[in-house]
């Protein structure tokens, strides 16, 4: 039964057009080979490199990125430590809630601590506040975003600029499936395959933003759509979506850091140039060049199948995802002209410590600090 499904798994009318098997997609030994072909068992060496980015991260984390932060003056808010047994009971209670996943009864812990409803309700507030990312943490995840995403993108340039697919989308899928795999392109794929098996990773413990989810399944979209198209050799049209994707991130995050730091000499043109690249590749470029050759020169050229299909559903689902966060820029880009307001729609705060913390001390005296900031 177990090989049946497998079997029927990897027909080959389900994966592969008309007139070709998986036997056409295998690497010729003898005579030897002029084409190098991709190959699934080749994504092995995917988690080597996942695993060497984790720790090439964590040592930049710990040796650059968080002393340049606080060189930069960006700092971590001291833990907190309740001092009174007023305290030690909301803070007792405000761990069981985030155990058990359960509210907490506002009203019951009033009354047994002999506070206003109004202040157990703000004295929570500023406690899950203070266990948001710090603004250091913000700008060391923002400088790995830059780092890897600079060299991966001048990587993908370099590598792709003589190559004639990048010209013409014709090219893209012309003489498929013998296209030949070049080292630069193999080792290209697999570093940033290794990079989003990483991200997949990562996401849970990285800052939450409002956009989480759509986040999570951009990284889940991007593996299938890496896994999937060098699986059957299409390399060519995975490596060009790459370089194009890659382009606008280390604009995004460097306007971050500027704003962490409180640096508009950054922050404000890496915006307007982080907008300008956005618009250009992810709603012209990405969806007139690539996703268009997909929905039309691919089955000219090589055919289609249900699998196929699926690969041009990705490419659309992808776009979707671009114009919604299109729509988060332009809120960011109007408040910031007409409201002055630089922070990030996509921001998890709820509301700034500090302005809870008031509102605390408004109610009745907390030991909270009030002077923790927002994140």
């Amino acid at each position: 039964m177990a090989q049946y499904l497998y079997d029927l798994f990897w027909t080959d009318s389900f994966w592969l057009p008309q007139g070709y098997t998986w036997q056409s997609l295998q690497r010729r030994s003898d005579p030897p080979p002029t084409v190098f072909k991709a190959c699934l068992a080749d994504l092995k060496y995917s988690f080597a490199c996942a695993l060497v980015l984790f720790i090439i991260r964590h040592l930049l984390d710990r040796l650059l990125y968080r002393p340049l932060g606080c060189w930069l003056g960006l700092t971590d808010p001291a833990v907190y430590q309740p001092r009174t047994k007023e305290d030690r009971r909301l803070e007792m209670a405000f761990q069981n809630g985030k155990r058990s996943g359960k509210s907490v009864d506002y009203q019951a812990l009033s009354r047994s601590i002999d506070r206003s409803e109004v202040f157990v309700s703000n004295w929570f507030r500023v406690r899950r506040n203070r266990d948001r990312s710090s603004q250091l943490t913000k700008f060391t995840e923002s400088a790995w975003q830059i780092s890897f995403y600079s060299v991966s993108f001048l990587y993908g340039v370099a590598i792709l600029w003589n190559k004639p697919y990048l010209w013409s989308t014709i090219e893209i899928w012309r003489g498929w499936p013998e296209h030949h795999v070049t080292s630069d392109v193999y080792w290209y794929y697999m570093v940033e395959l290794g990079f989003y098996w990483t991200a997949l990773v990562t996401v849970f413990s990285d800052t939450k933003r409002k956009d989480f989810k759509e986040m999570l399944l951009h990284h889940c979209i991007t593996i299938v759509l890496m896994v999937f198209s060098w699986s059957l050799n299409f390399t060519r049209i995975g490596a060009l979506i790459l370089a194009l994707h890659d382009a606008v991130d280390p604009l995004f995050h460097l306007a971050k850091i500027g704003s962490y730091t409180k640096l508009r000499w950054l922050s404000d043109p890496s915006f307007v140039t982080f907008m300008t690249v956005w618009f250009v590749t992810r709603l012209i470029l990405y969806p007139f060049r690539i996703v268009l050759t997909a929905l039309t020169e691919l089955e000219s050229e090589c055919g289609i199948s249900p699998a196929l299909r699926g690969l041009q559903a990705c490419l659309l689902v992808l776009q979707a995802l671009h114009v919604i966060w299109s729509y988060f820029i332009v809120k960011v880009a109007f408040r910031v002209v007409f409201k002055g307001n630089r922070q990030d729609s996509r921001s998890d705060s709820e509301e700034s410590t500090e302005e809870c913390s008031e509102t605390v001390k408004a109610n009745g005296d907390s030991t909270v600090d009030s002077k923790a900031k927002s994140t």
